[in-house]
């Protein structure tokens, strides 16, 4: 216990129960234990008793650079194995790059915003003070936009041992139905859903009435 007859703190540590702040999580309602905007980080550190990493992919509503850090840990498992449903297809509508610009609304608010603009390819004020996009600024993430297609077409041309003319004729394509993804090796094979959890308890020993995860 820190000491009470000392002016100053004394740097000890005072140990309190955690029972009632526990209790208070435990019974609390929701929307009062967790705050709006919450992350949750949940660490997975590769432990020698994981053998296999079954990862479900659906619609993903993220940007590029979060592709490329699930890509990085994929490949970290390099002995992985792509399955899908024979209702599933696969399309490519291109890169696009989104940005908002509010001239407009501080217009009709009566707000002029003051912005030094020290060269035509520094556009970060644009947001403020335009309605569109500037050719300079169209030009930057036409060449962004560039730069982040040519490094797709190289890792999965390096990862499916295809040259990058397959590459780009794959995604001239359009949509492929799921039949012509298996026969030019873009995936392992078609099955469903319990299929390949029936697969893996097979492969891991585990009794099929047995839950995998």
């Amino acid at each position: 216990m820190a000491s009470t007859t000392n002016e100053y703190p004394t740097g000890e540590l005072e140990y309190k129960s955690p029972r009632a702040s526990f209790l208070r999580r435990l019974i609390g309602y929701p929307w009062l234990t967790v705050h709006n905007g919450t992350v949750l980080l949940i660490k997975l550190p590769y432990d020698p008793h994981i053998c296999g990493v079954y990862l479900h992919i659906e619609t993903l509503n993220c940007g590029w650079a979060k592709i490329e850090e699930i890509r990085r840990h994929i490949l970290d498992f390099r002995k992985s194995e792509l399955y899908a449903p024979p209702n599933a297809y696969f399309s490519l509508y291109g890169l696009t790059a989104l940005t908002d610009f509010y001239g407009g609304v501080f217009e009709k608010v009566g707000v002029e915003p003051q912005v030094e603009r020290i060269g035509k390819y520094k556009s970060a004020g644009d947001q403020l003070t335009r309605k569109n996009m500037s050719e300079e600024n169209r030009e930057v993430l036409t060449t962004l936009i560039d730069n982040i297609y040519e490094n797709w077409v190289d890792k999965v041309s390096k990862d499916k041992g295809k040259s990058k003319e397959e590459i780009e004729s794959f995604i001239n394509e359009g949509v492929y139905q799921i039949e012509k993804l298996k026969e030019d090796g873009w995936i392992t094979d078609i099955k469903y859903d319990d299929e390949v959890t029936s697969m893996l308890k097979t492969r891991l020993g585990i009794a099929e009435k047995k839950k995998l995860v």
